[in-house]
Order: C-alpha cells, then structure tokens, then sequence
C-alpha cells in the first residue's frame, strides 16, 4: 500500500508544540521536540541533528513560537490558522461544522487538512450553535424567516428574505446570518424560500385542482378532425360524459394509419417547426392502444441546445471572480493582459485567465489540451448509464469533454417506458441499449403524459445521478464551475474538498479516519499530474482503482516520473493485483516539460488474470491523438498509430 503523503519536521513542531502547550498546558524542550522529530523521521542520525538542524531553527524562524527560559509555547493568535478565521467565516457566511472550518482554512491558506492545526475551543470571537461554529457577533435568523414568510406565502428570494429580516430586527445585513437550507421548516422552489407548510399546503391545492374533471362536449367527427393528438386527449374526462369518450376511443381504434397521416398532414403548416409525423404518429396510436401497425413503439429524443443564457446575476458573480483574478500579479507573459481582459465572456476566456494571473494553474499540474481530453473519452466510450466519479476535475475541461460527447451520443437516440412506468429504455444510434432507472417523477410525467424527452433532460438526469466532481483547489473547483456553465452545461457542481481526506463529506457522510466510502463507480477519471509530489499522485491512483466497480474502468492522466518510480520501487504490482492495464499512451511533451501518460486501467473480477493485450502508442501532436481516437474506434490504424503488447507487460512500456 502507498502511504499518505508524510508530514514535514515543520509540520511535526507545530502539532506537537500545539497538543503539548496549548492543550495539555505543558511548554516543552528542545530536546522532547528532537526526541518527537526522530520518531517521525527516520533519516535523522542524531539527537544533536534533530534538535539543531531540525528543530532549533523552525522554532526561531516562526513567530508563534514563544521561547520561556528552555522551554517552548505557541501563541494561537499569532497561528496563520486562528489568523485566517475571521475571513474565513465572513467570506463564507455560514455557520460551519468544524470539519468543514478546518477545510475552509486549509484551502484559503493553500495548505492541505492534514496540516492545519485548530481548535475552535481555543479561539477567540467564535460562538458554537449545536455542532456549528461562526463568528461571536453573528445572529442566526431563521425564527425571524419564518415569521417573515408567514406574511409571504409564496415565497422569497433569499436577499429579499434577508432585507425583510434585518428591517424587522433593525439590525445589519453584516451579522445577520440566514441558514434555510439547513432547517427543515424551509423548502426551495424555483429559487425562491417557503415555508415547508405553505408549500405542501400549495401542493395540496395543485394535486386537487389537477383532478378535477373536464367535460368534453365536442363532437365526435370533430375529434377525428382536429387530430388524432386532440381526439386522444378529449377521451380523458369524466364519467359523465362517457358514451361520447367511449365513442371517440372506438373512432380512434379501428382508423386507419393512412387516415392518421392524412390528418397529420393536414395540421403541418399549423406547427411552428416541422415534426416528423412517423414519431408523431407512434406516439399518438401507441397512447389509444393501437399497437397492430408497423410502427415502432419508440419515441425519437428531441433535439435541445445547450444553455448558453445567463442570467443577469450569473453573469455578474462569474464577472466579480474573473475581476478579482486580474487583480492578481501577471505570471504568464505568453497570454495579452489586455486581450484577456478585453475579451467577451466565454470558457477560453476564463481559462486564459487562470493561465495568466493564477500560478498554482499552470505549475501544480500539466494542462492538457481539449483534443487529447476528447481523445480519452472516446477511447472509454462512456454512457449516462454509467456511474463516474472525477477527482483532480482541474479547471473542467476533462468534464466538458465528456458532457460534449455524451451529448453528442444522445443525438438521434430512441427512448421507451418500461411496463411498470418507472424505468426508462434508451437506444443510441450506435447501437447501444441500456435502462435508465432512478428517474424523478418529473421526468417520467413528461415522457408518459406528453411523450417528450430531451437530450437536455438526459444529462441533467446525468448530472444529478450518475456524475460526481471533486477539485481540491478551491479558486480551480470554482473557476471549473464557470467553464462548465459557459460551455453550455447548468447544474455541474464540482466540490472543493479533499480527495483523500474529505470523500465521505462530499457524499453527504460523515468523516472517518479511513476516508471510506459505500459507493462504487463504473468510471473514474482525472488529471493526476501534480508535478513534483509522485506521492500525491500515487495516492489518487490508488484511491480511484480501490473506488471501482468490478468490470470498472479508471482513465487518467500521469506524469510518466510517476509510473518509473513506482517501477523502481517495485509497487507497480500492488497497483496492478487485480486490475488491468487495456491503454497506454504516451503524449508529446506539454508546456516543453511534462511528459505525461493517458493510462487506462480495468478492475478484473476475482481470480481473473488479464486476457486482453495493452494498446501502446506514443502521441507526436494534437492531430495524432486525434486520429488515434478514431482509430481505435473503428479498429483500424494498428501497426502505424499504434501497437500492442502482451498482457501483462506494461513493465516493458516503462524505461
């Protein structure tokens, strides 16, 4: 097993001198922080050596460490971490659970959880609600909310909520902290807060109202005449109007599909766009119960273009973060300040940003280009179907890849309720077949009632049940979010926490020491290419392989340093028990230093050893990963864009 990233001597005082003197009220020598040092730190020879080269001048060098006579303290106050509390909370608003304190300090100091040191009992200006903390001199006013939304029944916004709370308490918006989304008394709809008593009260009237019956009064021959959409529709109404409905329904059962057709036909300059009247026509007989015609019982996916629109203030939130990174001194002459600047707002423009102002963007990891991320994906083929998780999601591009070609995929596709209603059938043009289950009741209401599916609907069922994203650098998960919404995509949230410490938090569970969760993925991708921490890298890889179904697939990005290393110290075999290597491909050399690999491994079920052989190329530029791709997609190309080699053997690849 690859341990976790170990803890500097730096790291080691702190947390020492901390449990030592601040919480068991005991300052400590020179020679116990050595003794603590060596039992850390294997390579330290001597008790001298740890206490003067190690230890000595960490303790001179910080200011919150406080020397009394020979022994040696900490001062909280003068901490990074109890410094960064305020801002933390004022820039979060929120009352917080102590974890998430700790993760939030982590990202704003740039340092990773393990390393944060902080107790919230021990710090000043604080105030703890039940399992949260935030700031003494807030007011947590979700009493007053519901006061307020009583007077509105149909609900506020948020801010407006908040101004109608601090006029009532005549107290400012600064210290006024309103949490509905953690209070059960709230329901969200449609962006604005009720309370969840009027809204059940709203459904309530809304389920009655939809049950009341209408009387159909139109003539039969009428009907037929207006539609067989129309006719269809008039015979759902009341007992009271029976023998007409039953009339209309045996009109509809024994007309000929011609006569549908010519009706149809005849409705077609009433559309505002062209339908296709095969579709149309399936859709409308297979809902009467004709099902003796040479019509499939499959309805076509519509169209949807990707949402592009923002809304005045999403674009103004996306414009404040964009202003606040220019702010930042230039660290890339490559890219025009002012043609960044003067650019309209777009995906490129955000990422252009981040290669301009924000260092941790372009010397932490390899950024790759698009072409090769859609090189990848179409090598894994995923689906909607399949569950995924995405560490390391960058700044989203990997993820737009993907959402592109999914998108892409669902063009053209076929759709069917299953027989209980509840399950959704969907075949691709490609021949792909699969069912789609944990479908909300929204969705199956339009596919039943109106026979309507949209391949925007299909990845936002996408998104909410099968897709999950992780970034660990809170300014990247952000800015991943902005490139996702201006590629065309609502909804894709990508968490800032922790992969190998914050996992359950991000699942909605509760943290545990073993970062273990229940679920299980069908594929796991990312960039693993943290340059100059192999260790880093190791363990995302092991941590994605150990999170995959079986059968499961893990494609990812890594520096090919990380795959020599771990053959040189003979671990590459703990990564492979079990699993298989199906690709290896290495990519021309990024920014002129990073020499990374596309490595696509497979979970094998127990006991199976590797059957299939490992497909190795070596990439020369963008457009020969781009005719990879295709290759390999239409089994072509091998011997001139690619080989392959024995399974197994992925040893032979690493030099």
């Amino acid at each position: 097993m690859v341990s976790k990233q170990p803890l500097s001597n730096v790291d080691i005082i702190r947390q020492f001198v901390f449990k030592r003197s601040v919480l068991e009220q005991t300052p400590v020598s020179l020679a116990e922080v050595g003794a603590e040092l060596r039992s850390h730190l294997k390579s330290i020879r001597s008790e001298e050596d740890a206490q003067q080269r190690y230890a000595l001048p960490v303790l001179k060098a910080q200011s919150y460490f406080r020397q009394n006579g020979e022994l040696w303290e900490i001062e909280l106050e003068a901490m990074p971490e109890y410094k960064a509390l305020p801002e933390v909370f004022r820039e979060q608003r929120q009352f917080l659970y102590e974890r998430d304190v700790k993760s939030k300090v982590a990202q704003k100091l740039g340092w990773k959880v393990a390393v944060v040191v902080l107790e919230l009992e021990r710090a000043e200006g604080l105030q703890k609600l039940g399992s949260r903390w935030g700031l003494a001199e807030w007011h947590l006013v979700n009493e007053e909310a519901v006061e307020v939304l009583k007077q509105y029944p149909g609900g506020l916004s948020e801010k407006d909520l908040l101004k109608h709370i601090c006029e009532r308490m005549q107290i400012s918006p600064d210290i006024a902290i309103l949490q509905p989304a953690i209070d059960r008394r709230f329901v969200s709809e449609r962006k604005l807060w009720l309370l969840k008593e009027q809204a059940d009260k709203k459904q309530t009237q809304a389920s009655a109202a939809a049950t009341v019956p209408k009387r159909k009064t139109k003539d039969v021959e009428l009907v037929l005449e207006s539609g067989f959409q129309e006719a269809l529709i008039s015979t759902r109404g009341d007992e009271g109007g029976g023998e007409d409905e039953r009339l209309v329904k045996s009109r509809l059962r024994k007309a000929q599909v011609k006569q549908a057709q010519e009706i149809l036909e005849q409705r077609e300059d009433l559309q505002p766009k062209q339908e296709d009247f095969a579709a149309k026509l399936s859709q409308v007989l297979s809902a009467a119960g004709v099902d003796d015609y040479g019509v499939m019982s499959f309805h076509r996916v519509e169209p949807a273009p990707k949402e592009r629109g923002l809304e005045p203030a999403e674009r103004q939130e996306m414009q404040k973060f964009i202003n606040q990174l220019m702010e930042l001194e230039t660290v890339n002459t490559s890219v025009s300040a002012a043609a960044v600047a003067n650019a309209p707002l777009s995906a490129r423009k955000m990422q252009d940003v981040l290669r301009l102002k924000y260092a941790p963007y372009t010397t932490e990891r390899a950024v790759i280009p698009n072409e090769l991320y859609r090189a990848l994906i179409e090598i894994v083929k995923p689906s909607i179907q399949q569950s995924l998780l995405h560490p390391s999601c960058f700044e989203g591009n990997l993820s737009v890849e993907l959402f592109n070609y999914l998108y892409e995929k669902l063009e053209g596709s076929a759709w069917a309720l299953t027989e209980d209603d509840r399950r959704v059938e969907l075949v691709q043009p490609d021949g792909t077949r699969f069912i789609l289950s944990g479908l909300d009741k929204q969705f199956i209401d339009r596919a039943r009632d109106r026979f309507l599916i949209t391949q925007k609907d299909l990845i936002e069922f996408y998104l909410s049940e099968k897709y999950t994203a992780i970034e660990h650098n809170k300014v990247l998960a952000r800015a991943g979010r902005i490139i996702t919404r201006l590629s065309g995509f609502e909804n894709v949230y990508i968490y800032s926490n922790d992969f190998l410490s914050e996992l359950p938090e991000v699942f909605g569970l509760d943290a545990n020491d073993e970062n273990e969760i229940p679920q299980r993925f069908d594929l796991v991708i990312g960039n693993f290419t943290f340059e100059g921490d192999p260790n880093l890298a190791a363990n995302y890889l092991e941590l994605s392989l150990h999170l995959l179904n079986q059968g499961g697939r893990c494609a990812v990005f890594v520096l090919y340093e990380l795959l020599v290393l771990l053959k040189e110290r003979a671990l590459l075999g703990e990564f492979l028990q079990g699993r298989a290597v199906t690709h290896f491909l290495r990519l021309p050399q990024l920014e002129g230093r990073h020499n990374v690999v596309a490595l696509v491994m497979e979970s094998l079920p127990a006991g199976q050893r590797q059957e299939q052989p490992i497909v190795s190329a070596d990439i020369a530029d963008i457009k020969s990963g781009i005719a990879l791709a295709s290759a390999l997609r239409d089994g072509t190309g091998k011997g001139d864009l690619y080989k392959t080699v024995e399974p197994m053997a992925v040893a032979t690849l690493i030099s």
